[in-house]
């Protein structure tokens, strides 16, 4: 059993990174797909843009 947990503890790290850029393309290509996250994602991203100091 401890193993088999140890096993998993060192594969956590690959199956995330898997996770992050399937999620990452996915937004990149249909934001509103992922429903109400893709929407603050959106959002969060607009805010940051309306941040950047204007240049006259």
């Amino acid at each position: 059993m401890l193993a088999a947990i140890d096993s998993a503890g060192k594969e956590t790290p690959n199956s995330y990174k898997v996770y992050e850029v399937a999620l990452s393309e996915q937004y990149e290509r249909n934001p509103s797909s992922l429903g109400t996250m893709g929407e603050h994602l959106m959002l969060f991203e607009t805010w940051i843009a309306s941040q950047q100091p204007r240049k006259h």
